[in-house]
């Protein structure tokens, strides 16, 4: 699901019209629901992109290191690495490198994916809270 679509969806689902509170009350666990099985997948979709992550960086230190058979470099369409690193400084290699970067990236957009939608999950918990406290203040205004 596209990020954008997901905020206007939540941002509407999320909305508390407060002249119908039986309404929203009985909405919640629905609601709860929906961005619970939301989650589940974009979390699955993030641990999916952390183990490509994984691997990537793997591939790469064996590539920077000079581990990689001609064979194997053949495949990737690759060149035996021009300098020898040493050991210490093959990380900042990796993480300099346009594939880790662009691997990288997907993976903060998956990690922030995953922060908004358990926010949306603790508003849908706080709707609760808000409802009832709607409730007590009207009581409370009207002197019931």
């Amino acid at each position: 699901m596209k990020f954008t679509d997901l905020k206007k969806q939540a941002t509407k689902d999320l909305g508390l019209d407060d002249q119908e509170l039986d309404t929203e009350e009985s909405r919640s666990p629905g609601l709860h629901t929906k961005y619970l099985d939301i989650l589940s997948i974009e979390a699955f979709q993030l641990k999916s992109y952390a183990r490509e992550m994984k691997a990537a960086r793997g591939e790469k230190f064996r590539y920077f290191m000079g581990f990689l058979t001609q064979e194997e470099l053949k495949e990737r369409g690759l060149e035996p690495f021009p300098y020898k690193v040493l050991k210490t400084d093959v990380d900042k290699y990796i993480d300099s490198d346009e594939g880790i970067l662009k691997l990288q990236a997907k993976v903060d957009f998956q990690e922030e994916k995953v922060s908004y939608l358990q926010g949306v999950l603790s508003e849908i918990r706080a709707r609760q809270w808000r409802i009832k406290n709607i409730i007590e203040w009207r009581k409370f205004t009207t002197g019931v």
